[in-house]
């Protein structure tokens, strides 16, 4: 059975392949729709695992209940920020800077969840 520390590390490790394949991948728009879905996809399994099956439990305990709103709103400011990246032009300025910021919150994200 695949533990929930399990899920989140293979959900980061996939997410920094793409990172990495968008910082490297010349300015070919299919590559980077390709990537862009890929990691839309990525987030999704992430926020939906957490929302549904983490931050319930984390609601219930006194302790951590306090966490459950921070993670939520850093979620809502995730989805917005990827929307921004898959409308943005691909091969602008304006992608390079999303996809960084979008990076460094998944990754500070991650950090904070364990």
């Amino acid at each position: 059975m695949t533990t929930i520390q399990q899920l989140m590390q293979t959900g980061q490790l996939k997410a920094n392949e793409i990172f990495a394949k968008l910082a490297e991948t010349p300015l070919a728009a299919r590559t980077r729709d390709r990537l862009v879905s890929d990691l839309k996809v990525e987030f999704d399994r992430q926020a939906e695992f957490e929302e549904q099956r983490l931050l319930p439990v984390l609601r219930e305990n006194r302790e951590t209940k306090d966490l459950v709103a921070a993670a939520l709103n850093d979620n809502q400011q995730m989805r917005k920020l990827l929307g921004e990246i898959e409308r943005s032009p691909r091969d602008g300025e304006a992608f390079g800077t999303k996809v960084a910021e979008f990076r460094d919150l998944f990754q500070r994200r991650f950090r904070d969840d364990r």
